[in-house]
């Protein structure tokens, strides 16, 4: 039986979840990247890229994060160069902000540095280029939290499984320097990256809510209100939880546990509804620096191969580079692998009525874009063209 959202207190600000395992696989995929300070959860009352990446986001080699002298998370440039998904994400809140208007590509190039420098300045701020603590919690960016508890209200909060006074721990379970998002309530804007649909519910898949969910996915919390299509996206607590429930949808209800390859064309298919097919194949191939091909073939069960699905999935859906790291979500994969393959039973049963791949689908980008006239669960606008960030 899983254990949905217990956890254990270890010490003063330091939640640790009952399945202790998966989060030690995780932390121990950290080692390779970088190393950050923890903080104390903080407690809040309630209330088009034109580059591509390389696989080495968020890792100390790619010469773009790192520790200050302080012991302080940083972003800036150096002279290794190199790309990071969160550093895409600075640069769309930048964008948001209007301070940033070259490539959305992960660069950490001398335009981004000018337009930190810029956002620094006009907010009086040590202007330095870099984004430190300081600078970081200025523009809303979460890596730099060990956690965010918060109390909810329904519907963001499932009041028939959790009582009113219920906290959540927001978080990644990597640990702090990761994206998260302690906001699932936030008003939904188009023009602010950080509250767009799957990144304020920690679910970029951006699912609808579902029975396998609130029975058996790990840090499942509730659902947001339902947007003028009827979507209601489930909340939770963790992206890498949010993963696991992608991934688990990808396996066992559009493809039944099968354990044969498929291509990218078949999971397009099931993935897209009555949505228009060539936009999916193009930005597949697009956020996956091409390899994702229509007749590229995909082994589900290989989480190397999965988690390259899933930044596409993700990041085309999203508009730009979903600012996840590969970490982070295999992470989430290891959890997925932990539902599925336990045994002779699957250990989250789905009912015959939830095997329908329609009923976790979004509206397409056009019906997403006429949503916003009414500001009911906007998505985010595509990105013009710029001009390329200088490395």
């Amino acid at each position: 039986m899983l254990m949905t959202g217990l956890k254990i207190e270890a010490a003063p600000g330091l939640v640790v979840p009952v399945a202790v395992g998966l989060v030690t696989f995780a932390l121990a995929t950290l080692l390779v990247g970088v190393a950050v300070a923890a903080e104390p959860s903080k407690t809040i009352p309630a209330s088009g890229p034109s580059c591509v990446l390389p696989d080495t986001n968020g890792q100390a080699g790619a010469g773009i994060v790192g520790e200050s002298t302080s012991g302080d998370l940083v972003f800036q440039r150096t002279a290794r160069g190199g790309r990071d998904r969160r550093v895409a994400l600075i640069q769309q809140v930048l964008t948001d902000a209007g301070f940033y208007s070259a490539a959305i590509d992960g660069a950490y190039g001398l335009a981004t540095a000018r337009a930190v420098e810029a956002f620094q300045a006009d907010h009086g701020m040590t202007v330095d280029g870099v984004v430190n603590g300081k600078t970081g919690r200025a523009l809303g960016l979460p890596f730099w939290d060990a956690a965010i508890r918060r109390c909810l209200n329904p519907p963001f909060r499932d009041d028939a499984r959790y009582p009113e006074g219920t906290s959540f721990d927001f978080r990644s379970l990597i640990g702090a320097g990761y994206l998260f998002s302690g906001q699932p309530d936030v008003a939904y804007s188009s023009s602010d990256a950080l509250t767009r649909r799957a990144i304020r519910t920690n679910n970029p898949g951006a699912l609808n809510i579902s029975q396998w969910q609130r029975d058996g996915m790990q840090g499942y919390v509730g659902c947001t209100s339902p947007d003028r299509d009827g979507n209601r996206t489930t909340v939770y607590e963790a992206p890498e939880y949010g993963v696991a429930a992608w991934g688990f949808l990808i396996r066992k209800v559009y493809f039944s546990g099968m354990k044969d390859k498929v291509t990218v064309g078949e999971i397009v298919d099931k993935y897209r509804g009555t949505n228009s097919r060539d936009p999916y194949i193009d930005g597949y191939k697009k956020f996956s620096n091409g390899v994702l091909r229509e007749d590229y073939e995909i082994d589900l069960y290989d989480n190397i191969a999965m988690s390259k699905l899933a930044i596409a999935a993700y990041s085309h859906e999203f508009g730009f580079w979903y600012p996840l790291t590969d970490e982070q979500v295999r992470a989430g994969l290891a959890l997925t692998d932990s539902y599925i393959d336990s045994g002779t039973t699957d250990a989250v049963a789905v009912a015959p009525e939830e095997m329908d791949p329609g009923l976790y689908l979004q509206p397409s980008d056009e019906a997403e874009q006429d949503a916003l006239s009414v500001e009911l669960e906007p998505s985010c606008a595509a990105q013009p063209p710029a001009e390329a960030d200088e490395p």
